[in-house]
């Protein structure tokens, strides 16, 4: 096997601090105000606040706010108790959020200068937001969905037919983009046009009398998006305080409607404590019972918010850290939720974060470091999407937990909202390169996975790295984001991409597409007669043994098998050996050697995927396959095949990207080198005849 380029990273996201006034930013030296094609929509809208409104909302404060407050409404009307509720907010000394209005100039300054292309690349998006122009995913990185200039928040547009579209735009992620575009240029367009889509939502969307109506509802009180909204709104919240764009009646309307949230996400029905979507229910709601103490609830909330927290954070990681789910993507998700819970608690004096707790959170994190590809891309295991960044989570884990193997990222501007500027500066990563200091290979016995490494250099900058690594599973399936993929590895090299990946996700539907790429056939794996193995869930199943996992200087070794097949006649069981070679030579190597037995006769298919486009993809010679990747490098696959085996060489397709509107592009080959793994006729005799011809050929069922 032969080795590819090197990669740098592209930065992505976090959060932030408050305590005091937030005066309106100065235009900062060196910053341009956009040219004015682009203009806010500031069509005047309904804020569906009324007198009756503000005496209701007194009626949830409590203690001296709640009497001055009354007492204003009461002599000198709804202006001047808007009026009265801002200036209180934009004083008051606490509670502590991540950034506070003080340090934000700084912080503006300070992104302008090392962040220029960020600051573009948000400010991009805060232009296409004031042309209502909005992300047709969460995780789009163009806003390209064109809505009018009355936004109905219910209705998607005969533009897209992406069902994660009401999502994205009901969880409101895109306000970070203006509040971060205000602070950067001082131009109000942007905080205009968020009074603009709050008092828009809010005229839309009532508040639920029953919260576990959410699912029959309008998309706007969906769980989880209502959950990850709170977080947002009070991003954009401490952004936008102080501007003189934030006006009091927006004030009024958005505490309103935050203290809805708050009411709703502590009444609903939480989804199982196994879920990450829990874990972000649990940090929206202590979100706004930590910063909104004012409100009489606030203590009960956060009650109820640390208690989910804390049983989802016991019931989600297995003790090795790996997630229940089995979805890198998904366990980074989660975490994220957890570690800015622990930060926000650190900062308002909260001692919850136990010793045991910090120990289940650092776990996690160290197992999501361990099963990055070598230059820290994450692996498209289960339902994980390669186009998911790592890299900017890692770092703000490394910032906040002190391990500085986790800076593999350039910081970002949400890195500078979080942890501030000088702790960067003092952290700066400056040209981020790979991994190091991980170690020959990681198991994590109860998740599954184990990570097997080629040979090792070490550098002064660098530490210990490695080019090579091999992904194993031997785990539980995972749940309804887990596949069918007992034995299936995943293996990188010193390319920018796997050179044998996991087929990765496809969109969450009931398409065949779906079927497929979770199938055990679809993954590089042993599957028999074309039939997904048993779904083997929890920890330390009988059904899963993994008989080997070692490393010496000159080689690694993963050997397992399963009997998750045993639900066909003959009870057949199936296995494989994955040797990797540890003693640098020029080429990277690895082999791998699978069995399978039966009391009957069965089909037996090895299966492995191939980067590239298919074009790139031939049959060399008989049990031969060439993936060319560059003019000078390529992956030689030969099958060591005894009789009755087959090579065939198939087109297929791994997701590899959240496909917006139609299936992903083909951009794989599937080798199939042992179909027909041994038809057991016999099964004494076949038995025999497998142990014979492993003692005498090792390879003999299969290498790469």
């Amino acid at each position: 096997m032969v080795l590819g380029n090197h990669v740098g990273f592209e930065p992505l996201e976090s959060r932030i601090q408050f305590s005091s006034a937030a005066p309106a930013p100065a235009i900062l030296a060196g910053t341009s105000l956009r040219a004015s094609t682009v203009t806010a929509s500031t069509a005047h809208v309904a804020t569906a606040l009324t007198h009756t409104d503000r005496r209701a909302l007194i009626a949830r404060f409590s203690g001296d706010l709640a009497a001055s407050l009354r007492k204003t409404l009461r002599h000198s009307g709804d202006a001047a108790f808007d009026a009265s509720l801002l200036k209180y907010m934009a004083r008051r000394a606490g509670p502590v959020y991540f950034y506070n209005g003080r340090q934000l100039p700084r912080y503006a300054d300070f992104v302008n200068q090392i962040l220029p292309q960020e600051v573009a690349s948000t400010l991009d998006k805060a232009d296409a937001i004031l042309a209502h122009r909005f992300p047709e995913q969460i995780n789009s990185e163009s806003y390209t969905v064109q809505l009018g200039t009355a936004i109905d928040w219910d209705v998607a547009p005969r533009t897209t037919d992406n069902p994660d579209f009401l999502h994205s735009l009901n969880r409101h992620g895109f306000w970070r983009d203006l509040g971060i575009a205000y602070r950067v240029t001082g131009d109000g367009r942007y905080v205009r046009e968020l009074v603009a889509q709050l008092q828009s939502w809010s005229a839309q969307t009532p508040a639920l009398k029953n919260p576990d109506d959410w699912a029959a509802s309008s998309p706007h009180w969906w769980l989880l998006d209502a959950a990850d909204r709170a977080k947002n709104w009070i991003d954009a919240y401490f952004l936008a305080l102080g501007s003189a764009d934030w006006t009091p009646a927006a004030n009024t309307l958005f505490l309103k409607k935050i203290g809805e949230h708050g009411d709703f996400l502590d009444r609903v029905t939480p989804s199982s404590v196994l879920k990450n979507r829990t874990a972000i229910h649990a940090a929206g709601l202590l979100r706004v019972a930590l910063m909104f103490p004012e409100f009489t609830l606030a203590a009960a909330w956060e009650t109820h918010a640390v208690d989910l927290t804390f049983r989802c954070l016991g019931t989600q990681f297995y003790p090795d850290g790996g997630q229940v789910e089995e979805t890198p993507s998904y366990q980074a998700s989660a975490l994220d939720a957890f570690l800015e819970t622990y930060k926000l608690s650190e900062l308002n004096g909260r001692t919850y974060w136990t010793k045991n707790r910090r120990r289940i959170l650092t776990n996690s994190v160290e197992s999501l470091y361990q099963v990055l590809s070598p230059h820290g891309q994450i692996p498209g295991l289960s339902d994980t999407y390669r186009s998911a960044n790592p890299g900017p989570f890692l770092t703000l884990c490394g910032l906040l937990l002190g391990d500085r193997r986790y800076l593999i990222a350039r910081p970002n501007i949400d890195q500078v909202l979080l942890v501030g500027r000088d702790l960067l500066l003092t952290n700066y990563v400056g040209d981020p390169n790979r991994l190091n200091d991980r170690g020959p290979s990681y198991a994590l016995p109860d998740t599954g996975y184990y990570m097997l490494r080629g040979a090792e250099s070490s550098g002064s900058s660098e530490g210990i790295v490695s080019n090579e690594q091999l992904i194993a599973d031997a785990g539980p399936k995972g749940g309804t984001h887990g596949h069918y993929d007992l034995l299936n590895f995943e293996y990188w090299s010193d390319l920018i991409a796997p050179l044998i990946p996991d087929p990765g996700p496809f969109r969450y539907d009931n398409s065949a597409d779906r079927a497929y790429v979770i199938s055990t056939p679809a993954h590089n794996t042993i599957s028999i007669e074309g039939l997904n193995h048993e779904a083997v869930e929890g920890l330390g199943s009988p059904k899963i043994v993994v008989d080997q996992f070692l490393t010496t200087a000159t080689e690694g070794r993963f050997t397992a098998h399963h009997h998750a097949y045993e639900y066909l006649a003959g009870r057949p069981t199936v296995g494989r050996t994955l040797w990797v070679d540890r003693t640098k030579r020029s080429l990277d190597l690895m082999i791998a050697v699978d069995w399978g037995r039966s009391d009957v006769a069965h089909t037996f298919t090895t299966s492995f995927n191939l980067f590239g486009g298919g074009t790139n993809v031939v049959q060399s010679a008989p049990g031969v396959i060439d993936a060319f990747l560059t003019k000078n490098s390529r992956v030689r696959m030969q099958s060591l095949a005894v009789p009755g085996q087959q090579v065939a060489l198939l087109d297929t397709f791994v997701s590899s990207r959240p496909p917006p509107r139609r299936k992903a592009a083909r951009d794989a080959r599937r080798y199939l080198p042992n179909r027909h793994l041994g038809r057991l006729r016999d099964a004494h005799l076949a038995v025999r005849r497998e142990q014979q011809r492993q003692r005498a050929r090792p390879a003999a069922d299969g290498g790469v």
